[in-house]
């Protein structure tokens, strides 16, 4: 059983609070594998408690402060900072900006998701 962190911020929701299309699924998907899914915040873990439950998104193992967890319990990680990847393995993705909501867009993002769970089921099974 692996550890995954989702960054909350740019990843499943964007500045304006919108969630990326398919965000539901996708952390379904993840909770699926039974791997330990968390999400994670650089505002706090009650701000990601909140927005999780507002949101309606499936149970996951738990929030944290993102960053704030030793390096060695992480196995994966989902965000969109290139900078901040470096230091985790995981996956970099394109952050969710729900101002452009044409349907390309939303496609893009939606399909960025599925890219995601194939690449971890690939990984850890």
């Amino acid at each position: 059983m692996k550890n995954i962190f989702i960054t909350l911020e740019d990843v499943i929701i964007d500045v304006h609070g919108v969630p990326r299309p398919n965000a539901n699924q996708f952390i379904k998907d993840l909770v699926g594998l039974e791997h330990k899914i968390y999400i994670w915040s650089d505002l706090g873990i009650e701000y990601a408690r909140r927005v999780h439950e507002k949101l309606g998104l499936p149970e996951v193992h738990g929030f944290m402060l993102r960053g704030g967890i030793d390096r060695q319990s992480i196995d994966y990680v989902i965000d969109c900072n290139p900078t901040f990847m470096k230091r985790y393995p995981g996956v970099c993705i394109p952050e969710w900006n729900s101002e452009d909501l044409s349907e390309d867009n939303k496609n893009r993002a939606a399909i960025q998701f599925s890219k995601i769970v194939k690449k971890v089921i690939e990984e850890f099974g």
